[in-house]
C-alpha cells in the first residue's frame, strides 16, 4: 500500500531566516570630532563627494525610529498570523495521510527532518547572541564617543607636545615682552589651565584606544554571525533534500494528493502571502535605511 508514501505533504519549508537590519550609526561627537572620526573611516565616502558644498546643504530629518520599529512589528505579527492560518491547513493535510502502518524509509525520513529542525532552531538560537552582543558593543561605542565628546570640550589641543609649545611659547612672551602685572598673571593663568589640561589629552588617547578595541569586537561578532549564517544555510540545503526525497516517495500515489488539492493549494496561497508581507517588511527597512543614512551623512558634514 502506497498511501503512506505521500507523508510529504505533512512537510512545510522552513520559514525563511530574515537577517535584522544594522542601523548605520552617527556619532554623538561635535562636529569637529565627528569629521576627525569620519575623515578616518576609508569606507565612507568623503562629504564633498555627497554635497556641493559651495551650496548650503539640505538639512534631513531625523527619520521616526519609534514609527517605523511599530510598522515592522505589525508587520512581522501579520507573518506570524499567516504562518499560524497555514498551519492549520497543514494539519488538516496531515489527519488525511495519517496512516499508522506508513513506510519505515518516511518515518525515518521524519526522524531526520525533525533532527534537522533541531539543528537549525539551535544555530538560530546562537546567532541571535550573538546579535545581542552586537548590540551591546554598539551601546558601549556610543557611550564612548559620548566620553570623548565631552572630555574634548576641555582641551583645545590634540596633544601633550601641542600643549608643551603653548606653554614655551608663552613664557617666552613673559621673559622677553613688557608688560603689566595683570597681563602677567594672565600668561601665568593660562599656562596653569595648560598644564592641568595634559590629563585630558591622556584621557583621550585613552578613549581612542578602547573605541579601537570595541571595533575590533563588533568586527569579530559579525565574522561570527556570518559563519553562523552560512551553517543555518547548510543545514536548510539538507532540510530541503530530505524533502526532495519524501516527495520522490510519494510520486506513486495521487488518490490522496486529489483529495486535499484544495488544501495544498490554499496552504501554499499562504506561502506566497507570507512572502509578500516579507518582501514589503524589507522595503520599509530599506527605506527607513536610506533616511537614516541620508541623516546621518547630513550630521557627518
Amino acid at each position: 500500500f502506497v498511501g503512506a508514501s505521500l507523508i510529504s505533504l505533512l512537510f512545510t519549508m522552513s520559514a525563511v531566516e530574515e537577517t535584522p537590519v544594522v542601523t548605520p550609526e552617527a556619532p554623538e561627537g561635535g562636529e569637529a570630532v565627528a569629521k576627525k572620526k569620519f575623515e578616518r573611516n576609508k569606507n565612507e565616502k568623503p562629504i564633498e563627494e555627497l554635497y556641493d558644498l559651495s551650496k548650503p546643504i539640505p538639512k534631513e530629518e531625523r527619520p521616526d525610529k519609534e514609527g517605523h520599529e511599530k510598522a515592522v512589528q505589525e508587520l512581522t505579527d501579520a507573518v506570524e498570523a499567516l504562518k499560524e492560518e497555514r498551519r492549520k491547513i497543514q494539519e488538516r493535510i496531515d489527519a488525511t495521510f495519517s496512516d499508522p502502518q506508513q513506510k519505515s524509509e518516511i518515518q525515518e525520513l521524519r526522524t531526520e527532518m525533525q533532527a534537522l529542525k533541531t539543528q537549525k532552531g539551535a544555530l538560530i538560537d546562537q546567532k541571535k547572541a550573538l546579535r545581542a552582543q552586537l548590540d551591546q558593543a554598539k551601546s558601549q561605542t556610543d557611550k564612548l564617543i559620548k566620553d570623548k565628546k565631552d572630555t574634548r570640550s576641555q582641551v583645545k589641543f590634540n596633544s601633550v607636545e601641542e600643549i608643551e609649545a603653548e606653554i614655551a611659547k608663552l613664557m617666552r612672551q613673559q621673559e622677553t615682552t613688557s608688560m603689566s602685572l595683570n597681563e602677567e598673571k594672565k600668561i601665568i593663568k593660562e599656562m596653569d589651565a595648560l598644564r592641568a589640561s595634559k590629563k585630558h589629552v591622556a584621557a583621550l588617547k585613552s578613549k581612542d584606544g578602547a573605541l579601537d578595541g570595541v571595533k575590533e569586537e563588533r568586527k569579530s561578532i559579525g565574522q561570527q554571525i556570518t559563519a553562523k549564517d552560512k551553517e543555518i544555510d547548510e543545514v536548510s540545503k539538507d532540510i530541503d533534500q530530505v524533502m526532495t526525497k519524501i516527495k520522490a516517495l510519494n510520486e506513486t500515489d495521487s488518490t490522496k494528493r486529489d483529495a486535499v488539492q484544495g488544501l495544498i493549494k490554499e496552504r501554499d496561497e499562504y506561502k506566497l502571502k507570507i512572502g509578500e508581507k516579507l518582501k514589503e517588511k524589507d522595503a520599509l527597512r530599506d527605506a527607513y535605511r536610506l533616511l537614516n543614512n541620508k541623516f546621518y551623512n547630513f550630521q557627518r558634514a
